[in-house]
């Protein structure tokens, strides 16, 4: 896994904030730079459409009747200004002058115009050509756009000339309204982006759990530390049952190097019970599952967000080690309370000799003290006569303590016998074995009604074999439960039990032994286990074989 660098806290602007001005920005940027598009193309367009209708009225001047017999016609001429000035008055344009071939106007919104020559007669010479144009120029009525339009008769011969114009007052009037409209436009489209990104950046915080991105950089960097430090396999899919994480230890477990070899690929092809878990929705919980060869321990549950399921995590762990975990604890439990009850005897007796000290008996003291030892001896010398390993007989003489404790009758049967050529492992793993059915067997008969309360150990080891029998005369077990007898947490106990018998069972077939358990109402167990041990060879034998 690859080193990350500290993530450095700074104050940085809050997420929301961010959000909203980066939108606020493109959105105003947007409104800015469409504006100055629209407002060019608004210009132009005024122009062209007013440019469009100074042409249209003065074409059609120019093919009026009444203007072409007034041009012919000089005692029609005066009709050519009343004629023009109403066509003003209803075209709403600014002038219709009606020129003749020497540039003299017989028509203006300035009566004492009409009768003199063009003001600016130099932009007026190409439409004495039959040139059709527009032009921007300075007039009596100030600066203006113009149409000029060549007036022709029927023989198409030209015989004057049609100005049509607008103050450029007016046009940009018409111009600033247009960009007026746009601004305004522009404005709106503003206030909504600031209101959307109001509104979308607090939805991206909300799915964001409202967090801040350097607490999510720092909680993603907390997130795989956590789950490479675990010991525990760890596989992380989404809804659709692809795999989005697995750490170092699920690798591992898989014989994997690389995490790039599992990300993106369906789960089912790996792990069919995570796949099953998002599907339904039911989480499962210490199952035992055969992963690439080994028995393992697996957790599946769904990830929920919003009560809708987006995925699923698997924790697995490899069964031996747990199995190894549950062998130590147990052993470690057997053997605290054989010490236990070796510790509450010998307290029990230093409270007697205490009493008989302050009662000053001390002929019976004399008396009592070698008795209890000899008592002792004679229980420490018989079990180590037959059990050579002193771990495996301090553990039994604690059992004893035990018993007498609860008024039991805990007896070694005088033909067992056990070498002491065993491993530190294979005798922890008989501690573990001896203790739970021990401790059943105290169980049983103290559920008893019977006055003599009886539990007998048979051990004995010949040709790397171990025969192991545990008799008691408790009520014995019900035919219905010895089908489920050694199943984890089966018992008849109430609820954090059934897991002695179940590691019994365990043990033994790790050991590659066999248990049988023979019951009859009323008349007690017996449990029988053989194990196939290998044992340790005496240094002696050994040296002995070297010299053959």
């Amino acid at each position: 896994m690859k080193k990350r660098s500290p993530i450095k806290q700074g104050r940085a602007m809050k997420l929301q904030t961010s959000i909203t001005l980066l939108i606020i920005f493109i959105v105003s940027l947007s409104v800015i730079i469409m504006n100055g598009f629209f407002s060019k193309y608004i210009t132009e367009n005024t122009k062209d459409t007013i440019s469009q209708r100074l042409y249209t009225i003065s074409r059609l001047v120019a093919q009026s009747d009444l203007v072409i017999e007034g041009l012919q016609n000089e005692k029609q001429r005066a009709n050519i200004q009343e004629y023009a000035n109403e066509l003003k008055a209803l075209s709403n344009i600014g002038f219709l002058v009606v020129l003749d071939m020497n540039l003299i106007r017989l028509s203006h919104p300035i009566p004492s115009e009409v009768g003199k020559s063009f003001y600016n007669r130099e932009d007026a010479k190409p439409s004495l050509g039959g040139q059709e144009y527009t032009s921007i120029e300075k007039g009596p009525l100030g600066l203006g756009m113009r149409v000029f339009t060549p007036i022709k008769n029927e023989q198409n011969k030209q015989i004057g000339v049609v100005v049509a114009g607008l103050s450029m007052d007016k046009v940009e009037d018409q111009i600033e309204e247009g960009q007026r409209m746009i601004l305004l436009g522009a404005i709106f489209q503003l206030l909504l982006g600031v209101i959307g990104a109001y509104f979308i950046s607090k939805y991206v915080k909300k799915i964001l759990f409202g967090m801040e991105p350097v607490e999510i950089a720092q909680l993603t960097k907390e997130r795989d530390t956590m789950l490479e430090s675990v010991k525990e396999g760890i596989l992380v899919v989404n809804q659709s049952g692809e795999i989005t994480r697995v750490n170092q230890q699920a690798l591992k477990l898989m014989a994997l190097t690389e995490e790039l070899e599992l990300i993106g690929r369906p789960v089912r092809n790996y792990m069919p019970t995570l796949q099953q878990t998002i599907q339904t929705g039911i989480a499962s919980e210490n199952g035992e599952a055969l992963f690439y060869g080994k028995k393992i321990l697996l957790n599946c549950s769904p990830i929920y967000i919003d009560d809708k399921i987006v995925g699923g995590i698997a924790t697995f762990r490899d069964k031996t080690e747990v199995q190894k975990l549950l062998d130590e604890m147990v052993g470690i439990k057997n053997y605290t309370e054989a010490l236990r009850a070796q510790s509450h005897e010998f307290k029990n007796k230093l409270h007697v000799i205490l009493g008989m000290l302050h009662l000053k008996e001390y002929k019976e003291l004399e008396t009592m003290i070698p008795s209890m030892v000899d008592q002792f001896e004679e229980e420490v010398g018989y079990i180590l006569q037959r059990l050579k390993h002193p771990a495996l007989a301090g553990f039994l003489i604690g059992k004893m303590s035990k018993a007498r404790e609860s008024n039991i009758t805990f007896e070694l049967e005088e033909s067992s016998f056990l070498k002491e050529e065993f491993t530190a492992p294979i005798v922890h793993e008989l501690i573990t074995i001896l203790g739970s059915l021990i401790e059943n067997g105290f169980e049983a008969v103290l559920a008893a009604n019977s006055k003599h309360k009886t539990v007998k150990l048979f051990l004995y080891s010949k040709d790397q074999t171990i025969h192991i029998k545990i008799e008691d005369n408790g009520p014995g077990i019900a035919k219905n439960h010895l089908n489920n007898l050694f199943d984890k947490q089966f018992s008849t106990k109430g609820g954090d039990r059934g897991y002695g018998l179940f590691l019994t069972y365990q043990t033994v077939q790790k050991l590659q032994g066999k248990i049988n358990v023979s019951t009859r109402a009323g008349n007690g167990t017996v449990f029988n286990i053989t194990l196939a041990i290998p044992m340790v060879r005496d240094d002696n034998d050994q040296r002995t074989n070297r010299r053959r």
